[in-house]
């Protein structure tokens, strides 16, 4: 098989680690190149895949660069002549769709990663791309989501493609694992005494992440206890991570709540929690973070968003989105399930590692990329 995989940067994300492990596995057996809109060559998963992989920049100069950058995808698309291209989130995959005018036998295979997204939150540009995925659907042979949730989504949107099957994704449990060290570094440095439970949150500064209900579980529990510390990892450099920081202080709980800033490096981070958080209120579709701290031996409390009751099964606590008092109240029973029973964690990780493998990933993403060459 003679495959590309598709994104718009290689940066740092759930995605493109994903897309990194799907490259080492494939690359293995089939002929692969992996093009991405922007900086190809700043793959920060994957160094080691340039030596086996093609990569191709598209180099993409902003928004508005629209032709010269179609040009050259259809160039490259042209010199490749895939059988399959795999295209992951929305914009990737209405570029897709266009392969055709340059290579009219490839078979497009869409990657869907969220659920239930609530566009009002977000500016025309997304929305007006979310109407034109949903158009071009119907062009589409093949799409591949990473949770039930977005398969049950892309049905109640009416996406036409002509198959939708669920792939769950993959955890390196070899990189994500407990680590006492880690614990121990990243506890000092951001000022958690020993005697202190520590809350985390990994995601990146968005309105579909719940920072706010983030925020306001933690005025409540610290109402209720002072042995409690927070800590928030993602980017924390636009206006919304100051709107974020605003509120902590507007609720008297900013010196508890560590802001991190983005770490590449996040397997090391987990390590440091007595407790994971996913505070989603919509669009979760596969929750890398919750499964990478369950892999790392750290329970989680989620809310019902995407697949995320799913993975954490009866190793976690699962609450209702929007709800502050709900998370708080989720992270009290999750201390006292830790104090009943203090292999939870343990029990976390052999979840993530009978379940969530990258082999398997692969393997099933493998199948069905074949079975549109056949």
């Amino acid at each position: 098989m003679k495959a590309i995989l598709l994104a718009r940067s290689l940066g740092c994300g759930g995605t493109e680690r994903q897309i990194a492990y799907l490259a080492r596995g494939l690359a293995a057996k089939h002929e692969l190149s992996v093009f991405a809109f922007y900086g190809a060559e700043t793959f920060s998963f994957g160094q080691d895949l340039q030596s086996i992989v093609e990569f191709v920049d598209l180099q993409k100069k902003g928004r508005w660069d629209v032709f010269g950058f179609l040009f050259r995808f259809l160039r490259s698309v042209r010199q490749v002549r895939p059988d399959v291209i795999y295209a992951f989130l929305t914009v990737p995959s209405i570029i897709a769709v266009l392969a055709k005018l340059a290579y009219p036998p490839v078979r497009i295979v869409w990657g869907v990663r969220a659920s239930n997204m609530d566009l009002s939150r977000y500016g025309f540009v997304v929305r007006a791309a979310r109407m034109m995925e949903r158009a071009a659907s119907k062009h589409a042979h093949l799409i591949i989501s990473n949770s039930q949730a977005g398969k049950t989504q892309v049905a109640s949107e009416k996406f036409k493609a002509l198959n939708v099957t669920v792939i769950p994704n993959g955890i390196d449990i070899t990189m994500f694992k407990p680590d006492a060290s880690c614990r121990s570094r990243f506890r000092k440095h951001w000022g958690v005494q020993s005697d202190q439970l520590l809350i985390g949150i990994v995601a990146r500064h968005d309105p579909m992440k719940g920072y706010e209900l983030y925020i306001r579980a933690a005025a409540r529990l610290l109402g209720r206890r002072k042995d409690v510390k927070f800590a928030a990892v993602g980017d924390d450099s636009s206006a919304y991570s100051e709107s974020l920081k605003a509120l902590a202080k507007s609720l008297n709980v900013e010196s508890q709540i560590v802001w991190v800033g983005r770490v590449a490096d996040t397997h090391q981070v987990y390590a440091a929690f007595d407790i994971y958080t996913s505070a989603s209120v919509f669009g979760e579709g596969f929750s890398n973070s919750i499964a990478e701290a369950m892999a790392c031996g750290v329970p989680a409390v989620v809310t019902d968003v995407g697949d995320s009751a799913m993975i954490v099964g009866d190793t976690g606590v699962v609450v209702k989105p929007n709800d502050s008092d709900a998370l708080a109240q989720g992270w009290e029973e999750m201390l006292s399930l830790r104090r009943a029973s203090p292999d939870v964690g343990e029990r976390a990780r052999a979840r993530i590692v009978d379940r969530f493998s990258v082999e398997k990933m692969i393997a099933a993403t493998e199948e069905a990329l074949l079975s549109q060459t056949r």
